[in-house]
């Protein structure tokens, strides 16, 4: 690895270039020329803090959140790194980079990639952004400036979803370890092992990309992100077909208003804590054991073999309930539905506070137990799990008593396209035979098959993140009725193929999901599922489902046939020669200890190790060793000590206007922006005890009604 401003290596380095476009510029012809060469991009920076004297210093152990919150943070890079293929050089100075840019001709359009693009594009601040593509603040996707047009910048990260550690570990390349928390400056003298650090990180990137490059052909064909990458491949499947492009024409949502009632019914996965188990631990006792149940790649095993997507236009429904004796799997519904004085009578509870308007509610993690009112927007599939689970009106004889049809929807259903199926059988049987023996190509299964449910719920407009170049700030713009309108006109009459699945599909897969994880577990076996969580569930006693994994099977062959495709390839055998049945339930390791304080908050013993292991969103798997291993520790107010070896989690702070600060050995740094990196603990909040929710339904505690702001609900032509 050496020094860029020594070399200048792109002056006489022989370029790649795929190919030349040549095109008119008032009386002139100009050629651009695309390059295919690999350029990679790090840099490695020092977080520090400081008062108002502008004296810097480092973050140190012991001191509470609130001291380093009340400090200003800063950020210094120190080292950058360049990779032209195989060949790696450095910088100290960040502004030295500009020379490396410089030297690109100018002419020819370049892509030099960073895995975690908002990090570094945060730090130059030297350059004008006039073109940025971010699904959020701060996380650009990829980027070109105003000094360099024909650079463009892109996030490995959101191609790849791994982190720069994983990736490697999939290519055999390992990533090295390094001190952060040092004074370190570009006046520095760094040891080798802080060169070699970067320049690993720059080999694992330029490894990652040379597999991606084999499978697209050219490093301007990577898509942008993961799901890019699968919408690429069932796009050609799918529309390579005039019949289906007619077909999914007219899938299209009429207008705006009915687009919005999709989004409205449009909920995600369930994830629920049984109330009577909440802040609760469970123990096994004469020797039982509790069972934890995956169902087998769940999403996949609706696509397959549900005939409930909608695949009709809709139609506007008489005011009547749909009947799941007659109309599960023939016709999908909307709804908009009120209930009064409605009650769950299940130990788990169902209907969503964020997805209603509700009138003196009480709640159970977020989901009610009961209501004096409650008006929802919800898929036939949800209704027919609430009238399982709740009672309302008066008397639980009379159905429509309490229940009131404000609007319904209806559209005839049928099964997903073959081909798309055809690609979901492939994925899955690569997923599972694959799994332990081929570890890249597992990965990269799995990911597929998660981004094409990702594909399928893709919004049709999404809101507008820009960069205000001249304020330099975020700016968010939110998606208007008149803005779907046009799109929905684009795609319904223009030669235009980026709707090639259908939004409605993606708000099913969902719906049949959770309507098989709780009307064939939860709702069956509500007083032993402790918890549960889109796919999964913990169950206190140990429960055979042999019976119920042969129907699905059954089930599953008998589509096949209907279909056209092998039987095997629901059922293809895994890493150690098991049969593994799409949609059937796996058993994962049984516990004799469990405890939970929510959703994505639980703690269980294994029984066969006795290795007591946490779940809890945000938090690293490692933190467990705060516990003691004492699974009662897993309580409300538990604090995972952000300065404890255990615990990994940082906290990103940007910062936008630093001043210019001067570090103790004399270095003056001009940097405006940055990301600051400090530990960062984590205290668990729990809900509330069964014995709190009996006092709340006793005394008649009242939740004040959610009326504004509710997500995927239209107001005033605007979707939220």
């Amino acid at each position: 690895m050496e020094q860029y401003a020594k070399s200048r290596a792109l002056k006489s380095y022989s370029f790649n270039v795929r190919e030349t476009h040549s095109h008119k510029k008032g009386k002139y012809s100009e050629k651009t020329e695309y390059c295919e060469d690999i350029f990679v991009f790090d840099i490695e920076t020092t977080s520090f803090f400081y008062k108002d004297d502008l004296k810097p210093f480092l973050y140190s152990p012991g001191k509470p959140p609130e001291y380093w919150t009340n400090l200003h943070a800063g950020s210094l890079p120190y080292l950058w790194g360049f990779g032209i293929n195989d060949n790696y050089y450095y910088g100290r100075e960040l502004s030295e980079f500009l020379q490396v840019l410089s030297d690109f001709p100018q002419h020819m359009k370049v892509r030099i990639a960073i895995h975690n693009l908002p990090f570094e594009w945060h730090h130059l601040d030297f350059l004008h952004w006039d073109f940025i593509f971010a699904k959020s603040r701060h996380r650009p996707i990829k980027a070109t400036c105003l000094e360099y047009p024909n650079i463009e910048f892109f996030c490995t990260y959101a191609l790849i979803d791994r982190s720069l550690k994983e990736w490697g570990e999939t290519l055999g390349v390992e990533k090295l370890d390094l001190d952060y928390n040092r004074m370190r400056t570009p006046k520095t003298k760094l040891p080798k092992k802080a060169y070699d650090y970067q320049e690993q990180d720059l080999r694992i990137m330029t490894a990652g990309l040379k597999e991606e490059v084999k499978e697209y052909g050219s490093i301007w064909d990577l898509p942008a992100t993961a799901t890019g990458a699968v919408r690429r491949l069932c796009k050609e499947m799918l529309m390579s077909n005039d019949d289906y492009k007619r077909y999914i024409k007219k899938l299209l949502p009429e207008n705006w208003y009915q687009y919005g009632t999709s989004r409205k019914v449009f909920w995600g996965g369930y994830s629920h804590g049984n109330r009577c188990y909440l802040n609760v631990t469970w123990k096994n006792e004469d020797g039982k054991h509790g069972e934890h149940v995956d169902y087998i790649s769940s999403y996949i095993a609706e696509m397959v073999s549900r005939k409930g997507f909608p695949c009709s236009s809709w139609a506007y429904a008489p005011k009547k309930l749909p009947d799941p004796a007659k109309d599960l799997e023939v016709k999908a519904y909307k709804l908009h539905l009120r209930f009064k004085n409605i009650r769950c009578e299940c130990r788990n509870t169902f209907i969503p506070f964020s997805k209603v308007k509700a009138e003196n509610a009480v709640l159970d993690n977020g989901r009610i137990i009961s209501a004096d009112l409650v008006d929802i927007w919800c898929t036939d599939l949800d209704y027919y799990i609430i009238r399982q689970m709740y009672t309302w009106g008066e008397r639980k004889e009379e159905e429509s008593e309490g229940v009131e049809v404000l609007e319904a929807w209806y559209a005839y259903t049928d099964y997903l396209p073959k081909s798309l199926v055809s690609i979901l059988l492939d994925l899955f049987n690569k997923k599972t035979s694959l799994k332990h023996i081929n570890d890249r190509e597992y990965r990269r299964a799995k990911k597929r098959i998660d981004a094409i449910y990702g594909m399928c719920a893709t919004s049709l407009l999404q809101a507008t993140i820009t960069w205000d170049i001249n304020k330099e700030l975020w700016d968010f713009d939110k998606v208007t009725a008149e803005q779907v309108e046009a799109r929905l006109h684009k795609l319904k009459y223009w030669k235009d193929s980026r709707y090639f699945v259908s939004y409605d599909w993606g708000v099913w897969i969902a719906a049949w999901s959770r309507y098989k994880l709780l009307n064939d577990l939860i709702i069956p076996y509500d007083r032993q599922c402790m918890y549960s969580d889109t796919d999964s569930g913990f169950l206190s006693e140990d429960i055979d489902f042999s019976e119920y994994n042969a129907k699905v099977e059954e089930r599953m062959i008998k589509v096949c046939k209907e279909r056209g495709f092998d039987p095997e390839l629901i059922r293809p055998k895994d890493w150690e020669g098991k049969k593994c049945v799409l949609g059937a339930l796996s058993r994962e390791q049984d516990f004799v200890e469990f405890r939970t304080l929510g959703s994505k908050r639980y703690c269980e013993r294994r029984k066969e190790n006795g290795e007591l292991v946490m779940t809890v969103s945000g938090v690293n798997k490692e933190a467990v060793e705060s516990l003691k291993n004492n699974i009662n520790n897993f309580k409300n107010g538990t604090v995972f000590d952000k300065d404890s070896k255990e615990v990994s989690k940082l906290l990103h702070t940007y910062v936008d206007h630093m001043p210019d600060i001067t570090f103790p050995d004399g270095y003056v740094s001009h940097q405006r922006r940055g990301v600051n990196l400090r530990p960062n603990g984590y205290r668990l909040k729990g809900e509330k005890t069964p014995e709190e929710i009996i006092q709340d339904i006793a005394s008649g505690a009242h939740v004040s009604e959610y009326e504004k702001h509710l997500r995927g609900v239209i107001h005033d032509g605007t979707i939220y």
